[in-house]
């Protein structure tokens, strides 16, 4: 069942949304209460996990994001250094 603090989140989530289509990059979603456990790595979150800490200066490919479809699958997102072309795999 949903709860007003459901919705408080889902509005900040909006707001920086909208943060970000006008200032035209990444804003991040502000919270004046939160009452979830502290991230301190995104391996912690369920549906992302870190495929490698090292990068390679001549990599042509960047990894952007790796989430776990429901599936099972894992889907990756690099970016193509060369063209800024964003690439999805799904494996």
């Amino acid at each position: 069942m949903e709860t007003f603090y459901d919705g408080y989140v889902v509005n900040a989530i909006i707001d920086a949304c909208y943060k970000s289509m006008k200032s035209g990059r990444w804003e991040q979603v502000e919270l004046e209460v939160w009452r979830g456990k502290e991230i301190r790595d995104m391996s912690e979150i369920s549906g992302f996990r870190i495929v490698s800490r090292e990068f390679h200066e001549d990599a042509p490919l960047v990894l952007i994001k790796s989430e776990k479809m429901p599936d099972g699958r894992i889907k990756f997102i690099f970016k193509d250094k060369a063209t800024g072309r964003i690439v999805e795999t799904i494996e």
